[in-house]
C-alpha cells in the first residue's frame, strides 16, 4: 500500500500553463457540469486563484499535474 499524506492545506497546483497560487481556504474537490444540466458531471478542482484577487476557476481533477502543500503542525511536529 502507498503512502498516503494528509494535505492540510493547498498553496498552489500546475496546470499546463503553469502554477496557481491558491488563495487560503478557497480550494475544494466538487462535482460540476456544464452546459444547463445537460453535460456530463465532472470531478474538478475550485478555487479563487491569489495572483487575480477575486478570480474563481474551476478545473477537471484530471488536469491538475502537481500540488504544492503544507503539512499540518501535528504531523511536522512529530517528525522533528
Amino acid at each position: 500500500m502507498a503512502d498516503e499524506t494528509f494535505i492540510s492545506e493547498v498553496l498552489a497546483i500546475l496546470l499546463a500553463d503553469g502554477w496557481h497560487e491558491v488563495d487560503q481556504g478557497t480550494g475544494r474537490f466538487i462535482k460540476y457540469r456544464l452546459l444547463d444540466d445537460r453535460g456530463p458531471v465532472q470531478d474538478g478542482y475550485a478555487f479563487t486563484e491569489r495572483a487575480r484577487a477575486g478570480t474563481s476557476l474551476c478545473v477537471r481533477a484530471d488536469a491538475i499535474l502537481a500540488v504544492r502543500y503544507e503539512v499540518p503542525a501535528r504531523k511536522r511536529e512529530a517528525n522533528n
